[in-house]
């Protein structure tokens, strides 16, 4: 559970970087930022720079994406440890 947890947040910290470094700059390709910020602003008011678009969209999402794999994979997991140990030997 501990590793669910950990994982969950390294997975958004990491998710929140790309977005903020490679991700929202390729975007810009397609719509300059401040369309872009615009649109976010639509949803979420309060957002005005990119880094605000990482905290309150990228980052949030990606952590509970994580939790919801998380919760996933504790509850198959009992039903396919022996499968598994098994194909382990």
């Amino acid at each position: 559970m501990l590793g669910c947890i950990i994982g969950s947040i390294c997975c958004g910290i990491a998710a929140a970087i790309l977005n903020y470094f490679v991700l929202l700059p390729m975007y810009t390709i397609f719509m300059p930022m401040d369309q872009l910020i615009n649109a976010f602003t639509a949803f979420i008011p309060f957002i005005k720079t990119r880094l605000d678009v990482v905290l309150f969209n990228a980052l949030p999402a990606n952590i509970l994406k994580g939790a919801i794999i998380s919760v996933v994979t504790m509850l198959i997991y009992k039903s396919l440890s022996p499968l598994l140990k098994e194909l382990n030997r």
